[in-house]
């Protein structure tokens, strides 16, 4: 299952219709996590992310990606 596990009013729609697409049927041998981020302009640059990983799981690969990127 794919669940929307933070999101912003802004960044809603967009993670709603990512979430129809992927729970479709040929979709279904994946897993996502997916991160909705204000562009660069935005006085208050936040995000929204859903995942099809549990929450703890989530943050574990969070964490990871970013001890990822400080190599």
């Amino acid at each position: 299952m794919f669940s929307i596990l933070h999101t912003l009013e802004r960044h809603a729609i967009e993670l709603g219709r990512i979430k129809k697409l992927i729970e479709e049927p040929h979709m279904a041998h994946c897993k996502f996590i997916v991160v909705a981020i204000d562009d660069p302009q935005s006085f208050n640059r936040q995000a929204s992310w859903a995942s099809s990983f549990n929450a703890d799981d989530t943050h574990k690969i969070f964490q990871a990606l970013a001890d990822q990127t400080r190599e």
